[in-house]
């Protein structure tokens, strides 16, 4: 068990997808851990006084994609036509 001082604990919240995660520094292992929150957790977070970062889900994964998937013969030639590219032999 560790514990986290709440001036140490932020609160991430994606606004359009209402996911929310909390992280900290972990002064015994010298990582950030971040762990999944529920709405309970981010209101005692948030009542305790816990920073918040809101963030939005980039704009290119937003976008709507109307063309058909990949099939697999257009996946087949684009690996040969990357091994037509010029590359570095590693051994040089």
């Amino acid at each position: 068990m560790v514990e986290v001082s709440v001036d140490n604990i932020t609160v991430r919240a994606c606004v359009e997808l209402a996911q929310n995660t909390y992280r900290f520094h972990c002064d015994r292992c010298d990582t950030f851990v971040i762990k999944d929150a529920s709405q309970s957790t981010v209101v005692l977070l948030l009542h305790a006084g816990a920073t918040v970062d809101t963030w939005h889900v980039p704009e290119d994964l937003r976008e709507r994609h109307d063309d058909p998937p990949i099939h697999i013969d257009e996946l087949i030639d684009f690996h040969f036509q990357l091994d037509t590219l010029p590359t570095v032999d590693p051994r040089t």
